[in-house]
């Protein structure tokens, strides 16, 4: 890591370089996440048909919802897995 006006931080892969003044723009900001891997690209025809089907608004809620609907899907596939394989002891 080196400073200056600047602080540059390398893992050996990727290079950032954030600068030290304070506030810091927010498109120079975009610019660090992303350089640093922070961002996600998405698909903009999927994203432009979650939003027609689901009714939502922005790309954080789409892929929120679409983040919890995969934990949920993955949750009940483990679930699933038991059936058959256990025996009830009480009423049914």
């Amino acid at each position: 890591m080196r400073q200056g006006k600047h602080v540059v931080m390398s893992n050996g892969q990727r290079i950032v370089t954030i600068p030290r003044h304070n506030p810091v723009n927010a498109f120079t900001m975009g610019g660090i996440a992303r350089d640093a891997g922070l961002s996600v690209e998405l698909d903009d025809v999927l994203m432009r048909r979650a939003a027609r089907l689901t009714g939502l608004k922005s790309k954080r809620e789409i892929v929120h919802r679409g983040v919890e609907a995969l934990v949920r899907l993955k949750q009940q596939e483990k679930i699933r897995r038991y059936r058959g394989k256990l025996r009830w002891h009480g009423r049914p």
